[in-house]
């Protein structure tokens, strides 16, 4: 019985140590035969780790307000009055009623229904 036990043992054992092997293998890259082992840039690691915490690390200062309101409000709204101007010109030179958007960009009596 002890024998059979060994034998077991022993084979669970080589399992696992190929196992490990090929798991360790995973995680590097072979090309043409060769090993890459792929390099961790410092940098990018600091600035991953930093991405990581920025629940921690933002502050509301006076660049960042800034920043908020111009992607937040500045930004849409620009580009929303663009495509109305664009519209609006298409309209003219296609000599069709000029329409309303969100705001009445239209002339009073240029309303179309």
């Amino acid at each position: 019985m002890t024998g059979a036990l060994r034998r077991a043992s022993a084979s669970v054992l080589q399992r696992l140590g190929s196992s490990r092997a090929q798991a360790s293998a995973l995680g590097r890259q072979t090309r043409n035969g060769h090993d890459t082992a792929v390099h961790k840039n410092k940098y990018v690691e600091q600035w991953l780790s930093r991405r990581e915490d920025i629940e921690r690390e933002f502050r509301w200062t006076s660049k960042t307000l800034r920043d908020v309101v111009i992607g937040v409000l500045v930004i849409p709204v620009a580009m929303y009055n663009g495509i109305v101007w664009a519209a609006h010109t298409d309209d003219e030179y296609g000599e069709r009623p000029v329409r309303d958007f969100l705001w009445a960009h239209a002339q009073p009596g240029e309303r179309s229904s």
